[in-house]
């Protein structure tokens, strides 16, 4: 059961503090912690990940988490605001050209929707982009022995024709074929692909660094708030 999620279903709790103890001692336990560099600010290109459905997320989160690097869920075919953001994200960056690295299913709406995602951000937002699908792919069905879909591909679908003719059959294949963690590797393995390595190296040995400056000064403040 705890392999089970649902994030269309939002839960909210309340909590609170048993007394200001309880508080204090808390807010000193975290007191100038969750320092962090923006690790992308050096790479010489943008990088984004888009899935295409919300239970992606996790392993979305899981993937670029290390690296900083932005991600969107399009559930489906992408709407304006998802795309507004990503390119008001490149234009902050400064930088000359995007790679968006993209997850979907092999299945007519899957890799349409990967086309249209670097259509939409080449020919409506301008801008200079370089698509990287790295999940379902025909490489991946045939290394891992994939279990196709139950149901193949639509013929009453407008993207039938063209899906078949380009993938040579009718069978599809989901996302969630795909073991997790695989998937978590693919996605970092692209994204890795696309930064400066030495680079974003550096900047984590830098920011090690000043974490380690950063927990002497909260040592040396903290002790002062400490009851006598």
């Amino acid at each position: 059961m705890d392999c089970i999620d649902d994030p269309t279903r939002p839960q909210q709790v309340w909590g609170g503090y048993d007394n200001l103890n309880q508080y204090v001692d808390e807010a000193v336990a975290t007191f100038l912690r969750g320092y962090h560099r923006d690790r992308q600010a050096d790479q010489p290109r943008h990088i984004e990940v888009f899935g295409e459905k919300n239970t992606l997320f996790q392993i979305l989160k899981n993937a670029c988490e290390e690296y900083y690097v932005p991600f969107s869920i399009g559930r489906g075919f992408c709407s304006i605001p998802v795309w507004r953001d990503v390119a008001a994200r490149f234009e902050r960056s400064g930088k000359n050209r995007m790679t968006l690295i993209i997850v979907s299913d092999h299945d007519p709406e899957g890799l349409e929707l990967a086309d249209d995602a670097i259509r939409s951000l080449r020919d409506q937002w301008g801008i200079p982009v370089d698509g990287c699908r790295v999940a379902v792919t025909e490489e991946q069905i045939g290394e891992l022995e994939l279990a196709a879909d139950f149901n193949p591909a639509k013929d009453t679908s407008s993207r039938f024709n063209a899906f078949v003719e380009r993938s040579g059959s009718d069978r599809t294949w989901e996302v969630e074929a795909l073991p997790p963690d695989y998937l978590v590797d693919q996605i970092r393995a692209a994204i890795e692909a696309n930064l400066d390595m030495e680079i974003y190296e550096r900047l984590c040995d830098e920011e090690e660094s000043e974490c380690s400056e950063l927990a002497r000064i909260r040592e040396q403040i903290t002790s002062q708030l400490q009851p006598s």
